[in-house]
């Protein structure tokens, strides 16, 4: 413990920025607990896909989209909800999985579904590298 303190007096700036980092990442986890919309592992998206009949929804640009894709995934750009609701209203009551690139984007896209009316709206945590990193499979058009 006493080895502790003198690294803790001798590294000050270092032990601040350390604590100041850890508090900021409480407070983002307890942030995205209470009002972030639920995000899931690629593993639990396949649990998903093959026993709820999950739907995946790819808001990936149409060139992402055809250099590979998670198969029987849906593309639905943002901009481009509003005149495919038609198509996906059927889907309301199903599991919808967004994802994106990186995991970034996808969860302003879940908002929109909510308020559209879908029932339960996941994200994929990671986006679709998390999917490649996974070794999952994807389909090219």
């Amino acid at each position: 413990m006493a080895q502790f303190v003198v690294f803790i007096t001798h590294h000050w700036i270092l032990s601040a920025l350390f604590a100041f980092t850890l508090v900021a990442l409480l407070i983002n986890q307890l942030f995205e607990s209470r009002f972030g919309l639920p995000s899931i592992t690629p593993e639990h998206a396949v649990q998903l896909i093959n026993h709820q009949e999950a739907v995946v929804f790819d808001i990936r640009s149409e060139s992402a989209f055809a250099e590979g894709h998670i198969l029987d995934a849906i593309h639905v750009p943002v901009l481009q909800l509003d005149k495919k609701m038609g198509v996906l209203q059927k889907y309301f009551t199903k599991p919808v999985v967004v994802i994106c690139a990186t995991g970034q984007e996808s969860s302003k896209m879940a908002t929109l579904l909510l308020q559209k009316g879908f029932l339960n709206v996941l994200t994929l945590s990671g986006g679709l590298q998390s999917w490649k990193a996974a070794s999952l499979p994807l389909v090219k058009v």
